[in-house]
């Protein structure tokens, strides 16, 4: 790593044994069901199958290493501000669920349970109520 020598005012190229990394993210995240199953097992208990679809939004991401220099006399630390080479808007990801809901199958209050599976963005179970029209 190239680092300027405070001291000397001198750019050397310097070997690091290590880094610590600060990393701040702001992002809005936003999510649709564009595919729903349900299948009504009474008047009070359904379970459902479909699709999310979700994608974040990037407002603000900073990222700063500290780098810690090996040299003759100490450890030397140099802080290097990261890049912002982050994309606005992340991909759009797919994830299938399972669900299971209590309360009122056709019209009024439902308390739901959700799974989801996502291979790279892991595995979430959430619980939800919703109100159906």
């Amino acid at each position: 790593m190239r680092y300027a020598n405070p001291e000397t005012g001198r750019e050397q190229l310097y070997t690091y044994e290590r880094y610590d990394q600060q990393t701040e993210a702001r992002y809005i995240q936003l999510r649709a069901v564009p595919l729903h199953l349900r299948y009504n097992l009474s008047h009070w208990v359904s379970a459902g199958a479909g699709a999310m679809v979700e994608t974040r939004i990037n407002t603000r991401y900073a990222e700063d290493r500290t780098y810690y220099l090996l040299s003759a006399a100490a450890e030397i630390e140099a802080t290097q501000p990261g890049s912002d080479d982050r994309l606005p808007v992340s991909r759009l990801g797919v994830q299938p669920f399972i669900d299971l809901n209590f309360g009122r199958t056709y019209l009024g209050p439902v308390l739901g349970l959700r799974y989801l599976y996502g291979h790279q963005q892991g595995h979430v179970g959430h619980g939800y109520l919703a109100w159906r029209f």
